[in-house]
């Protein structure tokens, strides 16, 4: 329904008014025809309007507006009505000014539903932000507690530790029963030392203010060859990696990411066979960026460490990376259950992410989508190497 009228001389006086406009007054029509618009809508006074329909009457140019507010007398109270209109010059057939032609569209349901509609929004988002940042003091409160509490256990530990040790040799020759009882603390107190290491080591992730920069990925699984030397030497291992990329990542986290999945793979090897563990990297296609709700306009490179090892079930690959959740038993397969949830944690800090496939005697393959490029934290657009 679009309103429209006819206003006749520079005193606009309304010669023709549709419904739809006498509607949009909320005058009755004896009321406001034939007379000058705003003395018959003195509501309508000194709200910008007598200046626009100046310009149009004067000087011939149509004005256009999109959701005007302009407050009008209706039905005995006053309204804010929301109009998308046009005044134009109305002329004779010689093109001499006559008076203005209005033609207007009642627009105030639709404004003030965007409006409620923005209004729940911000409510929304703040509220979201609250939740946001009183999730974030919680989590910096727990890292931090769980900084505090590994580093006071280090030395307690420590000290059972050497004391035992002070007490087998203060001993002397004991029976083969205390033996054990001694050799199960020994063991017990190493295995706490590493577990409070990587608890440490875990919680530092969450408050590492490492800065960026450019990491030859290459050379970083060199770096960690060196490292696993002796190792692979014993095992007669395997490992190739070729034309990995140059991403732009924290240093030690990517020595502490990758480190740790060459060293599942090493130990996680079938009895009797050489480990081989294979890295290989590509751009991750659009189509791929999409299903993982990543910016299409950012490089990410998807990088896959397989092994030939003993593998899992397919049912366990999201609880691999929980924190101290094993699959195979402390006294199989050393370890304290940490270092795939680091690893996790690591791909997330630097706006990527981690997962595996794997099945029971055919190896593994964890496969890790990191942004070649980085924007305070975030991944942003970054032309391939």
């Amino acid at each position: 329904p679009v309103a429209m009228c006819i206003l006749m001389g520079k005193d606009y006086v309304i010669e023709v008014a549709n419904a739809q406009m006498i509607e949009l007054w909320g005058k009755p029509a004896e009321d406001v025809l034939n007379r000058p618009v705003f003395e018959a809508l003195p509501d309508a006074k000194e709200q910008g309007l007598e200046q626009l329909m100046d310009d149009v009457y004067h000087n011939g140019v149509t004005f256009k507006a999109d959701e005007r507010p302009v407050v009008l007398l209706r039905n005995g109270k006053y309204e804010t009505v929301y109009q998308n209109f046009v005044y134009e010059p109305y002329k004779d057939a010689g093109g001499t000014i006559l008076g203005v032609l209005a033609v207007t569209t009642d627009v105030t349901p639709q404004v003030l539903a965007r409006r409620k509609i923005e209004e729940i929004v911000t409510e929304r988002t703040t509220e979201l932000a609250s939740a946001n940042a009183s999730l974030q003091r919680s989590n910096e409160e727990l890292a931090q507690f769980a900084y505090i509490a590994s580093h006071d256990l280090q030395e307690p530990v420590r000290k059972v530790s050497t004391f035992i040790q002070m007490l087998e040799s203060n001993l002397g020759v004991i029976d083969e029963k205390s033996q054990r009882y001694i050799e199960k603390i020994k063991s017990s107190s190493v295995r706490m030392q590493a577990l409070i290491k990587d608890v440490l080591t875990y919680s530092e992730l969450s408050t590492a203010t490492n800065k960026y920069s450019d990491i030859n990925l290459q050379q970083v699984i060199a770096d960690i060859k060196n490292d696993f030397e002796l190792l692979i030497e014993q095992k007669g291992a395997r490992i190739d990696a070729t034309d990995l990329p140059h991403i732009e990542a924290i240093p030690l986290h990517m020595s502490q990411l990758f480190g740790n999945l060459i060293s599942n793979s090493l130990k996680y090897s079938k009895p009797g066979v050489s480990p081989e563990i294979t890295i290989t990297s590509a751009l991750l296609p659009d189509d791929e960026k999409e299903q993982r709700a990543l910016n299409r306009s950012s490089a990410y490179y998807k990088i896959e460490v397989k092994d030939n090892g003993i593998g899992f079930n397919k049912e366990y690959a999201n609880q691999i990376f929980r924190i101290f959740q094993r699959l195979h038993g402390k006294l199989d397969y050393e370890g304290t259950g940490i270092g795939l949830a680091m690893c996790q944690k690591i791909a997330q800090n630097h706006g990527g992410e981690i997962y595996a496939l794997s099945e029971p005697g055919k190896g593994s393959t964890f496969v890790i989508i990191l942004p070649a490029k980085q924007f305070n934290g975030v991944a942003v657009s970054h032309a391939a190497e």
